[in-house]
């Protein structure tokens, strides 16, 4: 019979950290809003859509997130950072994901930002003016 030997504590505490540093960026990847939806938009379309070209959020890339929100500013003082943001911006790749993206926003009590191209100097595409959670549905 072998008798196992003690791991060394310099590799138990390098564990430990990597362990709680990948916890912590899993629970802060998203928020509780952002899986509802997404678990909502999975049971109202059977067209699969990838998260990383169709979901955009703070959490997970700040980055493209402020990049694809910026995109199609026409207005820049709309982006200032007293505005208002989304809590995540949608882009369909199918038809079935608009509809879904609305129902589940009604379910959710969301409010809906649509964001379809064309001229936009006042704004209403991407800032809202209710204090209440907005996401973009970027067409």
């Amino acid at each position: 019979m072998r008798i196992l030997k003690p791991l060394p504590a310099s590799s138990c505490i390098s564990f430990l950290v990597l362990y709680f540093t990948l916890y912590t960026v899993t629970q802060t990847s998203s928020t509780p809003l952002q899986d509802e939806f997404i678990n909502c938009l999975h049971r109202y379309t059977n067209v699969r859509f990838p998260l990383e070209k169709t979901f955009f959020t703070p959490e997970r890339n700040a980055s493209v997130f402020i990049e694809v929100l910026e995109s199609t500013a026409q207005n820049q003082r709309y982006l200032t950072k007293s505005m208002p943001k989304p809590e995540f911006i949608f882009k369909p790749v199918h038809e079935s994901h608009v509809q879904a993206s609305i129902i589940c926003s009604k379910k959710l009590g969301i409010q809906i930002l649509v964001r379809s191209g064309g001229h936009d100097y006042e704004g209403v595409s991407y800032v809202s003016h209710i204090e209440k959670s907005f996401i973009i549905i970027d067409l």
